[in-house]
């Protein structure tokens, strides 16, 4: 490994450590059972929020991606977010098998990428924010996923404007052994659709060094089922050559509240985050919403 990755994963470790090592905040000011699931799905940006913790959500989707000169179906997108601290998580996404029908590409499954999540600013009602860092580890799941090291750092977050409305962003900067260094930025708006739903629309923006850029546009909701269940859907369309032409995908997330329920007790369905979500544009994501595609893809997030 060079000293410039070797460099790079010392940065996503220290960023994991970080976002434990921080001080704590009150258990009371922390997600708790009574809140209702917020997802990192379907968007692009990153929910600024975490799990409760002693809970599990897993996150799944399937995702058809059309590019200029291939056409994927990939699922089934698992994250798993597991509420291992106080207002942290840690988040395990598995290998994704995305299935190339076009003569000539080949199918693959992605790398297993492990992160670690610190929420911050809990106290504040009206603005979310978060620290997450991670990396991609080949050679996990199947050989085909064996594509190099991926650390990132990233930082989602959500503010409220003005009644059901906010505005969230995210910020990511992925390195690889294999492939040049990644900056992400995304903006986006959200608004609450009644009780159990919410819609957004957002813009993200890759930028590789020595590469082309890709620019996409991205909307699409999400609906509780239950306090606990949410299906979510969303559309895309590429800005840019090295963008995919359009994706469309739909999701099911559902959260378990594994260890004993706390006092904060349970709350009625309401309105999804409108920045819950994680990568489902371009070809799928990596960890912290990042995105995982075919070795016959343009680009890598």
């Amino acid at each position: 490994m060079l000293p410039v990755q070797r460099s790079a994963v010392r940065v996503a470790l220290l960023g994991g450590v970080l976002a434990i090592g921080l001080p704590l905040a009150a258990a009371a000011d922390c997600p708790g059972r009574d809140d209702a699931i917020g997802t990192d799905r379907p968007s692009v940006t990153n929910s600024g929020t975490v799990v409760p913790f002693g809970s599990v959500q897993l996150e799944n989707g399937l995702n058809w991606t059309a590019r200029q000169s291939v056409n994927t179906l990939d699922g089934s997108e698992t994250r798993v977010r597991i509420g291992a601290f106080p207002c942290a998580e840690l988040i395990v996404d598995v290998p994704n098998y995305i299935r190339s029908f076009d003569v000539g590409s080949s199918s693959a499954f992605s790398e297993t990428v492990v992160s670690v999540k610190r929420q911050l600013f809990v106290q504040s009602k009206s603005f979310s924010m978060s620290v997450t860092g991670g990396i991609g580890l080949p050679g996990l799941g199947t050989s085909a996923a064996n594509r190099g090291y991926t650390p990132y750092i990233q930082s989602p977050w959500s503010r409220s404007i003005a009644g059901p409305w906010s505005a969230n962003g995210m910020f990511t900067l992925t390195w690889s052994t294999i492939a040049d260094t990644t900056f992400e930025s995304t903006f986006g708006v959200g608004r609450e659709a009644g009780r159990r739903g919410a819609v957004f629309v957002e813009y993200v923006g890759d930028y590789t060094r020595g590469g082309s850029a890709s620019q996409i546009v991205d909307g699409g909701g999400g609906w509780h089922l239950t306090p606990k269940q949410q299906v979510d859907v969303h559309v895309g369309g590429g800005l840019t050559s090295a963008s995919p032409r359009y994706y469309v995908g739909i999701g099911y997330s559902v959260r378990l509240d594994v260890t004993r329920a706390d006092a904060r007790g349970s709350a009625p369905a309401r309105a999804p985050e409108n920045n819950s979500s994680r990568r489902r544009s371009v070809p799928s994501r990596r960890g912290g919403g990042r995105r995982q595609e075919s070795p016959s893809a343009a680009s890598r997030a």
